[in-house]
């Protein structure tokens, strides 16, 4: 158990305190109930025990009271980020009908100096709608977890007049492809229709679409979807094939013990250390050279993935994790910060290269699990997901895929995108299902 804090014995200390009486329209929850779940937040968060302080709150949130909001939302910016407070604020603001809670929302989502309990609140505007100055004023949120967050939901709602301000802010991050730069170039494509280069291309694009009647004159389209490219800058790396186009990426690959398996009709060799591919020469080839033997499923994957850390940008942030039977973390967690993504400076991506090529195969297709750790990791946009099997925890009972997208939908408010490639053999069923409710693209490996 960590220390408690002193902030942690002022909240707890308000949680009752400052509750006096029980509002007349409380029901469901009577005012004994209410007081009840008031003491058990307290004595959570005394005990500093964040999960059963989520459980309680979002008991407590059939309260439907302004007041229990904005004590909820202290109990919130007092929490981790990794106890999952933010889940627990989306869901309750969902569920209150007092409107002088989505006051606290606004309120919150301008001024909470948790950036967990920011993106909740701008999760909830988004959904109501109606509050488009406060999401595109969330552009510039020092946070960029927030920042994205509120130009998803800009682009969700297809807000025109988030265009020029999305434009402004990708010409600020597009030199160093900092920031929530790829969320903008992704997000700005879904709303004019044409994935562009630059925000000087946007501006042109945007100036089309506006005589051409706005982007009500634009075929919607998802924001985790590709629209239909344009002249594109040029690319940063490609795993089997499928661009690495996102800036805060978490790889999740398969290392169960069918990854020793060789597929015998591999058609390409894997790319080299220059980023080049050749074609392997058919059998009878006069005068070929001599064709070096086939390589196993994870020692393809290994060496994709290290040409994929060798040409990242160094401003790029990944997370990698391995599963099989269980899920490891490349970098895990640190004391009680949850685990990070970790830019691609030299030592960083050395470590990176070094661990995945250390990989050895074994054990079964845990792909939930695999999926819930990359939900822990802090930022991540989008997750690679490699695989050559079926979901199953014993190698024996497969796991429904109504329960690995039940993962998706558990965290469907991070917005993260979930791109799929699937070996043969791969529950291809299941990880299309995956990219597709996520707004990803799924590839097979061939």
């Amino acid at each position: 158990m960590r220390k408690l804090t002193g902030t942690a014995l002022v909240v707890a200390s308000l949680i009752v305190a400052a509750w006096v009486g029980a509002p007349a329209h409380a029901a469901p929850l009577s005012k004994r109930e209410i007081n009840e779940l008031l003491n058990e937040v307290s004595k959570a968060v005394k005990d500093q025990d964040w999960r059963r302080a989520a459980d309680t709150l979002d008991r407590l949130s059939e309260a439907d009271d302004k007041k229990v909001f904005k004590l909820m939302i202290k109990v919130a910016e007092q929490a981790p980020p990794h106890a999952e407070m933010d889940l627990v604020l989306i869901r309750a603001a969902a569920n209150m009908t007092d409107k002088g809670v989505l006051d606290e929302v606004k309120r919150a989502a301008r001024k909470s100096r948790a950036s967990h309990v920011r993106r909740a609140c701008i999760v909830h505007l988004g959904k109501v709608g109606g509050h488009e100055d406060i999401l595109i004023d969330a552009l510039e949120d020092s946070d960029e977890k927030v920042a994205a967050i509120a130009a998803w939901k800009l682009v969700d709602n297809r807000v025109e007049a988030a265009v020029e301000p999305m434009i402004k802010q990708l010409e600020k991050v597009e030199k160093n492809q900092s920031g929530i730069w790829d969320v903008l170039k992704k997000g700005l494509g879904a709303l004019l229709g044409k994935e562009c280069g630059s925000a000087v291309e946007y501006q042109s694009l945007w100036t089309l679409v506006k005589e051409q009647g706005g982007i009500s004159s634009v075929e919607p389209k998802s924001s985790g979807q590709a629209a239909p490219a344009g002249r594109m800058e040029s690319r940063t790396a490609r795993l089997f094939g499928t661009e690495i186009d996102c800036t805060r990426v978490v790889f999740i690959l398969d290392i169960s013990g069918s990854m020793e398996a060789i597929d015998p009709d591999q058609k390409l060799y894997d790319s080299d250390d220059e980023g080049g591919s050749r074609e392997r020469a058919g059998p009878g080839s006069s005068g070929a050279p001599e064709k070096p033997p086939l390589k196993t499923r994870m020692e393809r994957a290994q060496r994709e993935l290290v040409h994929v850390l060798k040409k990242l940008p160094a401003s790029f942030k990944v997370n990698i994790i391995a599963y099989s039977s269980g899920a490891q973390l490349w970098r895990a967690h640190d004391g009680d910060i949850p685990p990070q993504l970790h830019t691609l400076n030299e030592p960083n991506r050395q470590a990176a290269i070094e661990w995945v090529q250390n990989l050895k195969a074994s054990g079964t297709t845990a792909t939930d699990t695999a999926l819930l750790r990359g939900y822990e990791v802090d930022g991540a946009r989008c997750f690679y997901l490699l695989s050559d099997g079926f979901p199953t925890h014993d190698g024996r009972t497969p796991v429904p895929t109504s329960e690995i997208l039940g993962v998706l939908e558990k965290f469907k408010e991070r917005h993260v995108i979930v791109h799929t490639l699937g070996f043969k053999g791969a529950d291809r069923d299941m990880m299309q299902a995956v990219a597709k409710k996520s707004g990803g693209n799924y590839t097979d490996i061939k």
